[in-house]
C-alpha cells in the first residue's frame, strides 16, 4: 500500500488526477466563490493505495447547493441535480462526471432517508459517514484532512463503522452488505465490533429491496 504522508500530505499524485481537465475546470469553478472544496470516498482511496482512477469522482464543498449552481452555470458547467434535499449535484465537464455534494449532519436518519441539516463543519459531515475508511478528505494540492484518523485504518487493512456499528446499521441495513464489498475489494479484516454486529443483524437484509442489493 502506498502511504506517502508528508507533514500531512500525500506525494505523488496520480496523472488521472493531475491531467483531469474535467476535475480541474468544476473545482476551479466552485473556489471561484470561495468554496473549500475536497475530494472524498473511492478517489482517496484509489490516490492513498496507488489503484487507477475510480468509477465515480466525488467532491465535498462547504458552499451550500445554491451557491454550487450559480459557480457551475458561471462556468458554463452542465450539470443535474441528483438529490437537492441532500445537497447532491452532479456536474460534467469534458466528459468527466463528478458528483459534488455539500457538508451536513443527518439529524435523524431512517433507512436510506434522513432529515438534514446543511453545515459548515467538516468533522460533523465525517461523523455522519459509514465506516472510517470513507472520512478522509483531500483537496487537490494532496493536503490530507482526517478528522476521525481514517488513515489508521487504511494502514491496518480494516473495515470499522464510525461511532456504535449496531446504531449504523440499524440506519441502513443495506451497511452490512457495504462492510462485506469493502472488505472482499481491498482484502481488508473486518473489525470484531463490526464483525459481531453483522452476525448479529444478518436476518434483517430481507428488508432491503432487491434492486438496492443487486446495486451493491
Amino acid at each position: 500500500m502506498n502511504l506517502s504522508l508528508v507533514d500531512n500530505q500525500f506525494k505523488h499524485l496520480p496523472e488521472w488526477l493531475l491531467n483531469n481537465k474535467g476535475l480541474i475546470k468544476i473545482i476551479s469553478s466552485l473556489e471561484t466563490d470561495g468554496g473549500v472544496v475536497k475530494l472524498i470516498g473511492g478517489a482517496v482511496r484509489a490516490i492513498i493505495r496507488n489503484e487507477k482512477k475510480p468509477e465515480n469522482i466525488d467532491l465535498v464543498t462547504d458552499l451550500t447547493p445554491d451557491k454550487i449552481i450559480k459557480c457551475l452555470q458561471k462556468s458554463k458547467i452542465k450539470f443535474f441535480s441528483t438529490n437537492m434535499k441532500y445537497g447532491i449535484i452532479t456536474a460534467i465537464s469534458l466528459d468527466e462526471k463528478v458528483e459534488i455534494s455539500t457538508l451536513r449532519i443527518d439529524l435523524k436518519t431512517f433507512g436510506r432517508q434522513a432529515n438534514v441539516k446543511f453545515s459548515d463543519s467538516w468533522l460533523e459531515d465525517a461523523k455522519r459517514r459509514d465506516f472510517f475508511l470513507n472520512a478522509v478528505y483531500m483537496d487537490f494540492s494532496g493536503n490530507i484532512y482526517d478528522p476521525l484518523n481514517g488513515i489508521d485504518d487504511l494502514k491496518k487493512g480494516q473495515v470499522r463503522f464510525i461511532g456504535s456499528a449496531l446504531k449504523r446499521i440499524s440506519e441502513d441495513y443495506l451497511r452490512m452488505l457495504r462492510a462485506i464489498r469493502f472488505s472482499n475489494r481491498f482484502g481488508f479484516k473486518i473489525e470484531q465490533n463490526t464483525s459481531d454486529a453483522l452476525l448479529d443483524n444478518s436476518e434483517k437484509i430481507m428488508f432491503v429491496s432487491i434492486e438496492r442489493i443487486r446495486e451493491e
